[in-house]
């Protein structure tokens, strides 16, 4: 591979087309890239050994390395001098970026993508375990030349250590072009769509659906966990046949009860999430949202959603009832909303940076 001008690389810590969290972005940023004429390179671990270290996948290149070495000998060989270079998880990767950028092995820019998936901020982690070395740690991580959050809060949070030219904010996206702009309906089926955490309410959001007389809509649950929460659900709905329980379903089952859902009820109080991808799911099929407002909730989407109070199942209760009752005189439009997270805007953000 010749280095050439208009080339991307994005580090991510696995990829594997199962389009999912991370890799559902990393995809998507490849697609747009491509479609602005770069050409997109994956670099991540092989996690598995039975995975090829170079594989073609519709048009992009994946190249998989077990040892740091490799790794780095890639990135020296590919990427001295490109357009942009692309990182996600900073803690695996900003070091070795910053190595090679101060002994000028490399001249490409370095952009550092912040992801959050754990029960503490990452920084909070990262000062647990290295301790007075952490201040060395986040010196080396300012060396590279961008960083991004996906949040104000995660904004907030990393520039009380680093400037603010050296943070910005650039939202994950999605694919604008796949907004159905469906038509109002009557409100038959609820949809619940999250991991059942206890902090995702899931137990108080069928407390409140139950606490409603209305033998005309139906509540359904999509997620999996574990078999003990299967039994604990079970237990909770049984004998209301309103309620339905979908377990395991993958990506075009969720899909077809999405297309039928009439209303989404997400009242989230989860802290350690950085974004909503779920929430940009459904404003594509412009489907009545009722949420917390959660972290940017509000800034992306104003008043389109009807929020909800934190950990109040009679607000939810009165909430979901309202809506039933009110949705032909309820106004909503996503339209502004998902054009700011629309992966075509989210991508000349990113290009902004080189």
């Amino acid at each position: 591979m010749k280095n050439k001008d208009n080339k991307i690389l994005i580090i991510t810590p696995k990829f594997y087309p199962s389009i999912w969290w991370i890799e559902e972005q990393v995809k998507l940023l490849w697609e747009n890239f491509l479609e602005k004429w770069y050409e997109v390179d994956i670099l991540t671990s092989k996690f598995d050994n039975k995975l090829e270290d170079k594989e073609k996948i519709f048009w992009f290149n994946i190249y998989r390395f077990s040892s740091i070495f490799s790794y780095i000998s890639f990135l020296i060989k590919n990427w001295n001098n490109c357009d942009l270079i692309l990182s996600r998880q900073y803690y695996k990767n900003s070091f070795l970026l910053w190595l090679l950028k101060f002994l000028k092995l490399i001249k490409t820019k370095a952009v550092i993508i912040w992801d959050w998936w754990t029960k503490k901020n990452e920084i909070i982690i990262l000062q647990e375990k290295l301790g007075l070395f952490s201040r060395l740690y986040f010196y080396i991580l300012s060396k590279n030349n961008y960083f991004i959050a996906n949040n104000s809060y995660f904004v907030q949070s990393l520039r009380e250590i680093f400037n603010k030219d050296f943070v910005k904010k650039i939202y994950n996206g999605i694919k604008l072009k796949d907004y159905k702009y469906p038509a109002k309906k009557e409100i038959i089926n609820i949809l619940y769509l999250s991991r059942f955490d206890k902090w995702k309410w899931y137990i108080e959001t069928i407390e409140a659906f139950k606490k409603i007389k209305n033998d005309n809509i139906k509540l359904h649950l999509i997620w999996y966990w574990d078999k003990k929460i299967e039994n604990q659900i079970k237990e909770i709905i049984k004998k209301d046949k309103r309620i339905i329980y979908h377990w395991k379903l993958y990506w075009q089952d969720k899909e077809d009860i999405i297309k039928k859902t009439d209303l989404f009820v997400f009242p989230t109080y989860y802290e350690w999430e950085s974004f909503w991808m779920v929430l940009y799911e459904i404003a594509l099929y412009n489907i009545p949202i009722i949420s917390t407002n959660f972290w940017d909730t509000k800034q992306i989407y104003w008043n389109n959603i009807l929020y909800v109070k934190e950990k109040n199942v009679e607000d939810l209760k009165n909430k979901i009832e309202w809506i039933v009752n009110n949705i032909w005189s309820y106004n909503y439009d996503y339209t502004e909303a998902l054009n700011k997270v629309d992966i075509n805007t989210i991508t000349k953000k990113i290009l902004e940076l080189k």
